[in-house]
């Protein structure tokens, strides 16, 4: 086989493998960033007695979060954990998510905890509104 022939192989079986871990990555930031909203939304409720209004009076209590935060569709305002209204299915409830990647959509829950959930059961289940 001729080199060039044999690099250009090389390339496209090396591409998808490429792609795969910049999903990957992506998947990884939104679940970090998750976390840290979890982490700022709740310390911003113990210490100011309300939940924070907006992505700006999060930031200004915390003096600097991840960009990626401000992509995320959280309900400003609302009240999470101690705070959270909607009773004792609060680990059920859907409080913030990132985008969806590949069916799997990144979500925090009412108690702070993150993990992912398929489209379909991101799509039924019960969200925190304001």
């Amino acid at each position: 086989m001729r080199p060039q022939l044999l690099v250009g192989v090389g390339v496209l079986l090396t591409l998808p493998l490429l792609g795969c871990g910049g999903l990957k990555n992506a998947a990884q930031r939104n679940q970090d960033n998750l976390r840290e909203l979890a982490q700022q939304y709740s310390s911003f409720q113990d210490m100011k007695g309300k939940p924070p209004a907006s992505f700006d009076e999060l930031l200004k209590f915390a003096n600097q979060l991840p960009a990626g935060i401000a992509q995320l569709n959280v309900p400003w305002g609302a009240g999470m954990m101690g705070m959270y209204k909607g009773g004792g299915a609060s680990t059920q409830a859907v409080f913030a998510y990132g985008a969806a990647s590949s069916g799997v959509v990144p979500v925090m829950m009412a108690d702070g905890t993150v993990t992912t959930m398929k489209q379909a059961e991101f799509n039924s289940a019960k969200k925190v509104s304001r």
